[in-house]
């Protein structure tokens, strides 16, 4: 899926500052990318909890994790 081309996807209203490599300090990192894609590509967003699903996969740090949902949210833990 994509969104529309005026990339309005949900962000969470949390304050969480990053810096665009406009010089501009966003709201968070959705906030930054909602206003930098140009293509309005379906974003990965962070789950906000995941199944107790024993699934394994395996992450590009080697690690194996529960499922892909545990996955995602650990990469989204290490996301600055």
């Amino acid at each position: 899926g994509q969104y529309p081309r005026d990339c309005k996807f949900p962000c969470k209203d949390i304050y969480q500052p990053v810096c665009g490599t406009d010089g501009v300090t966003y709201e968070n990192n959705c906030t930054l990318s909602r206003l930098n894609l140009s293509t309005c590509n379906e974003l990965t967003f962070c789950p906000l909890g995941c199944p107790r699903i024993f699934d394994p996969v395996c992450g590009s740090d080697g690690r194996n994790y529960s499922n892909s949902c545990v996955l995602r949210a650990s990469n989204c833990e290490r996301s600055p």
